[in-house]
């Protein structure tokens, strides 16, 4: 390229590039785990993270490694942006993104230590004092003992120790729901790490691998999905995900912008999550399983990047709630999964959304199918339990007041066993009518509840979902779909048009839990798309300009629902 006369212009300028790179949409979860890629490429064993507020009510986050360290030159230039001398396509950093990104999106004030030669050495990050500084020059290091400022919070005795200090722009206000946040992510996000021995302390407690596939030896949930089991029914799988299919890598090939033939691997799994031993020991929502959570988790370099996504591959569905999927790829398709400077960011290229569509679509079928079966095959089982159990309370002259099975609207089930209990008391009656009153009741109350309504944020989905709880059906509204807002809230002021209206859903749901009956795996796209077609339909009907002045008119507040 032919160098030209250069103008005055600066590619950088100070205050407004500072600020701009303020806002890089991460939370602190999404700072701490740039920090931690950081430690993990530096080989450390160790990873403690402290999260505390001061007295002033100020949040401090302090990540300390027991890594390699930095020599000094690097130490300088390791808060710059692109700084990195990471080249290893084995590491998790690449860009030397990570710590000039995670420290300004939280902070505008930072410490870093480092240890690699038996001394610790000090630099700093102002990011007012960088904003002030015509050439943006960052300060010099100096030898300084990360005891001098922090004493006991100080762990290691080699490695590194960056501590951002009074964090100004964090999702939460209290460092302890701060902690929780980062804790879940981060026993999901580094779980191969945790499984390989290598230790994340937070807050003192030492983070344990979450698995979503549950299928890791000895995931997070293993031992509590397993209690309970008689020994004859425990095997090795029990408590763990089932892998369908066995999917041939992908192999892509590409050249890169230096003309460089490049070659990586996509590795695919497929998972059906244990639904029997989830429902026996407390049901889905205790292990966040649910409409949002199914999908394909992503990850690189045994880091996962994303989870929860069906990249356009499928479409959600309740009878994919206990699907599970893991794309794991080299760094060295970085380009065509478009992963960006935040590793949690990504866009795949449409020629490797088509590659993986490829290999699952003729899997997926089946999961879907074998989730319905097992699901049903609780449901039948439920079913003959109840009935034995109602030959024997028919035979007990004073029956306790048995849980419907059906039951899920607490206020009517107890008007149920409080109308029973008066049948019982009754000394005017014999227990023969008794009984047949009693009975007569109960299958009342089945007949009058086929089904339950809740909320659920479901982001882009369907104004409605579904799924099967025994033999009632839990119909599920989207509450970010603008059916809630505009519909959903102001029908649900009067007891008798919330009433008409969830029987007016319901009776989509029995439609589609009917046609779903009658169709051969495979076959069920049409009623998927008519779905998502008149859900777009509705979602574009209730965002138009006349239908909101229409609303806006009507004097309704969504604050008074």
């Amino acid at each position: 390229m032919t160098m030209t006369q250069k103008s005055n212009v600066k590619f950088a300028s100070g205050k407004r590039f500072v600020e701009s790179m303020r806002h890089q949409g991460l939370s602190a979860s999404d700072a701490i785990k740039e920090l931690i890629d950081n430690s993990l490429d530096a080989s450390a064993d160790n990873i403690y993270i402290d999260v505390w507020s001061e007295n002033s009510g100020k949040i401090n986050i302090m990540i300390q490694d027991d890594g390699v360290g930095m020599a000094k030159d690097l130490l300088e230039s390791a808060p710059a942006f692109g700084q990195s001398d990471n080249n290893d396509r084995s590491k998790i950093g690449r860009f030397g993104f990570g710590m000039p990104t995670a420290i300004p999106s939280m902070t505008r004030n930072a410490d870093v230590f480092s240890n690699k030669k038996d001394r610790w050495l000090y630099t700093y990050l102002d990011l007012d004092e960088i904003a002030e500084d015509p050439e943006m020059r960052l300060p010099s290091v100096i030898e300084k003992s990360p005891k001098d400022l922090y004493g006991e919070r100080v762990i290691v005795k080699n490695g590194t120790i960056v501590v951002m200090k009074e964090c100004d722009r964090l999702d939460y206000k209290n460092a302890e729901t701060i902690a929780n946040h980062a804790k879940q992510e981060l026993q999901e996000t580094y779980r191969i790490f945790l499984s390989e021995g290598r230790k994340i302390i937070l807050n003192r407690e030492l983070l344990k691998p979450k698995d979503p596939l549950m299928v890791m030896k000895n995931h997070l949930y293993a031992e509590d999905l397993r209690k309970g089991l008689p020994k004859e029914k425990m095997t090795d799988n029990s408590g763990y995900g089932e892998q369908i299919g066995d999917i041939e890598n992908i192999c892509v090939e590409y050249i890169d912008e230096k003309g460089v033939t490049q070659k990586g691997y996509v590795r695919i799994k497929l998972v059906l999550l244990p639904i029997e031993d989830i429902r026996r020991t407390g049901g889905a929502p205790k292990y966040g399983i649910g409409y949002e959570t199914q999908g394909f988790y992503l990850m690189r370099n045994k880091r996962q990047i994303a989870g929860k996504q069906t990249l356009d591959v499928y479409a959600r569905h309740p009878m994919f709630t206990h699907f599970r999927g893991e794309i794991d790829f080299d760094a060295v398709l970085d380009q065509e999964f478009g992963v960006q400077v935040n590793k949690s960011r990504f866009s795949l290229t449409k020629s490797m959304k088509d590659k993986i569509k490829e290999r699952v679509k003729s899997l997926l079928p089946s999961i879907r199918s074998k989730q319905y079966d097992i699901m049903h095959e609780l449901t039948d089982r439920a079913d003959d339990k109840q009935g034995l159990a109602e030959e024997i309370a028919r035979d007990n002259p004073y029956p306790k007041p048995k849980q419907v099975k059906t039951a899920t609207e607490k206020d009517s089930e107890q008007a149920l066993k409080q109308e029973i209990m008066k049948i019982t008391k009754d000394t005017g009656l014999d227990e023969e009518t008794k009984e047949k009153i009693r009975q007569s009741l109960t299958e009342n109350f089945e007949k009058q509840m086929p089904f339950y309504t809740d909320t659920e944020n479901m982001r882009q989905g369907p104004i409605f979902a579904w799924e099967y709880l025994g033999k009632t059906t839990k119909v599920i509204v989207n509450r970010e779909h603008p059916f809630y807002k505009y519909v959903w809230l102001p029908m649900s002021k009067n007891l008798y048009s919330k009433t008409v209206l969830k029987m007016l859903i319901y009776t989509l749901v029995k439609g589609e839990q009917l046609h779903k009956e009658t169709l051969q795996d495979g076959n069920n796209i049409t009623h998927e798309e008519l779905q998502n077609f008149w859900s777009q339909i509705m979602r574009k009907y209730l965002l138009s300009e006349k239908f909101s002045e229409f609303y806006d008119n009507q004097g309704f507040k969504e604050e008074d629902y």
